[in-house]
């Protein structure tokens, strides 16, 4: 049995819940003076009815809570952390998950080699279908949130690996589309580093070697190449290549 003080001591960390709850905080919830509430999580914790975690943001404090309750993922760092450390190789392996998924659906299944989808096509990936892959691929131990691969996928953006475009239509169901870029592809197969001839889009595109006049992929259906000679149009000097104007690439082709 338990004393009165250990009893409002349990109601109040109960309260809680999952976040848990400091010293200095019962202390004022109970209107106890600190000693005896020290004393009777001491008493509490011997019963096995409360245990004390730390957080991520604060690995000095403790944190009180009942015994059968997992630490929030505020406390506990989430999927991000093990053993309050943050888990860099877990983070790339499942940004490697996101992005594999990702780039398998930005480039037409089932056609011929070099078939890209225009540039009008909105059906890329959304938010909600690489969770459910992460789900099924079984890659975690724990179920991840909307929020969780929101922040690889904002990661995943930020690398240039992936790009996100808003999702036309009526307006219900996603907002957003996850595609990959032609880099993030590369990156994937190993390609060199950035350099001169890398800044032509034709150095970076991931179907370089399918591309050919009236093919599937051709330098005069390629929108990106469009875009870019605009610009080298405009700065009248191709980027990175010395010596060659817009006016000279463009008679290239």
């Amino acid at each position: 049995s338990l004393d009165q003080n250990a009893r409002v001591v349990y109601l109040n960390v109960k309260l809680a819940a999952d976040r848990g709850i400091a010293v200095k905080q019962l202390t004022a919830r109970c209107s106890l003076h600190q000693k005896v509430v020290q004393d009777a999580l001491k008493l509490l914790e011997k019963k096995g009815a409360v245990k004390a975690v730390k957080g991520v943001k604060n690995t000095i404090r403790r944190l009180y809570m009942l015994a059968n309750l997992k630490p929030s993922a505020e406390i506990t760092g989430g999927l991000w952390y093990s053993d309050q450390v943050l888990d860099q190789e877990f983070i790339e392996v499942l940004a490697d998950v996101c992005h594999q998924y990702v780039a398998e659906h930005s480039i037409p299944p089932r056609a011929p080699p070099g078939t890209l989808y225009p540039s009008t096509y909105e059906r890329y990936v959304t938010l909600g279908q690489i969770r459910r892959h992460v789900i099924e691929s079984r890659v975690l131990n724990e179920i991840p949130t909307r929020a969780d691969i929101r922040t690889i996928l904002n990661r995943l953006c930020f690398d240039g690996k992936v790009e996100r475009r808003r999702v036309g239509g009526s307006g219900k169901g996603e907002a957003f589309c996850y595609k990959a870029t032609q880099q993030g592809m590369q990156r994937r197969k190993g390609v060199i580093e950035r350099d001169a001839w890398t800044d032509v889009p034709c150095g970076r595109c991931p179907v370089f070697d399918e591309c050919w006049e009236g093919g599937a992929v051709s330098p005069a259906s390629c929108v990106y190449y469009k875009t870019w000679l605009g610009k080298v149009a405009k700065s009248g000097t191709a980027s990175g290549v010395n010596g060659v104007n817009g006016a000279n690439v463009q008679n290239m082709f």
